[in-house]
């Protein structure tokens, strides 16, 4: 639209100056009719001299007046674009740092859980040296087992687990991280309840071993083989590598406070919308 605009002034100044032929032969006849000789040839070059002065000033005018408004218009286009790139900027820049917060505050959170559970770290251990299909079958026939097994424990799961508040700030995490602790306590669980079954005799035909593990192999792939080759014993020999991972990808969540990619790909996007805003709008 900008250009048609400027093509339309152009338009005007060659139909102005076309004019200028027609108002000029009017001149000349006048002049020849008014006398010939020295005096004609006067009163036609003067006549000539001051049509063409006076269309091309007006020619001139008319077309700095329309180039004005041109250029105004763009003026006013670019203020627009500004304005709403700042808005958009200044938007996403408030949300980002009210993320960055509510971020912060899930990873305290989630890290506090982690500490929470600590004390549960040791049925992984048990589950990992004590043959616990043993204990179940002897268990209801030997007072000693029975009597082993039932020291083993400490603090009650269920009340810890009523203790636990990372599921409130889950939508603030990185699905990474999530994936990791929900791995890490599913094994704490796992081996507690194992341990306790053993002690009413119950053996691992009564739990889903199996799930436990493929649970483990998607957030620690590579210890695919060792944990076909030890099952559940090694399983809960990982334990200490799962919340070590916990630990790391917090910090690397920490780090990369306002330097998500995601947000810069939607920067972008907002900008290119804009841009085109600009364009389309016409002048």
């Amino acid at each position: 639209m900008r250009l048609t605009k400027i093509d339309n002034c152009a338009e005007n100044a060659h139909a102005l100056v076309g004019g200028i032929a027609v108002i000029d032969t009017a001149w000349l006849v006048a002049a020849t009719l008014a006398g010939g000789g020295l005096i004609g040839s006067l009163l036609t070059k003067a006549a000539q001299t001051g049509v063409v002065a006076l269309v091309e000033k007006s020619v001139t005018s008319r077309f700095e007046r329309e180039m004005e408004a041109v250029r105004s218009d763009l003026r006013l286009k670019e203020s627009k674009i500004t304005a709403l790139q700042s808005a958009a900027l200044n938007g996403r820049a408030g949300r980002q740092a009210l993320m960055d917060t509510r971020r912060i505050e899930a990873v305290d959170t989630l890290w506090r859980d982690v500490i929470r559970l600590n004390p549960f770290l040791w049925s992984t251990r048990m589950t990992e040296i004590l043959k616990l299909d043993a204990i179940a079958e002897r268990v209801n026939s030997e007072p000693n087992v029975k009597t082993f097994i039932e020291t083993l424990g400490g603090e009650d799961l269920a009340e810890k687990l009523k203790e636990l508040e990372a599921e409130k700030v889950r939508p603030f995490l990185p699905a990474e991280v999530w994936s990791l602790f929900s791995t890490y306590q599913g094994l704490l669980i796992f081996c507690y309840l194992r341990i306790k079954g053993s002690s009413f005799g119950l053996d691992k035909k009564m739990f889903k071993e199996d799930d436990m593990i493929n649970q483990i192999k998607t957030v620690v792939p590579h210890f695919s083989q060792y944990l076909d080759d030890h099952g559940i014993a090694g399983a809960a020999g990982l334990a200490n590598i799962l919340r070590d991972l916990v630990l790391d990808s917090l910090k690397l969540t920490v780090k990369n406070l306002g330097s998500d990619m995601d947000d810069i790909a939607e920067i972008r996007e907002i900008m290119k919308k804009l841009n085109e805003f600009g364009q389309e709008q016409p002048v």
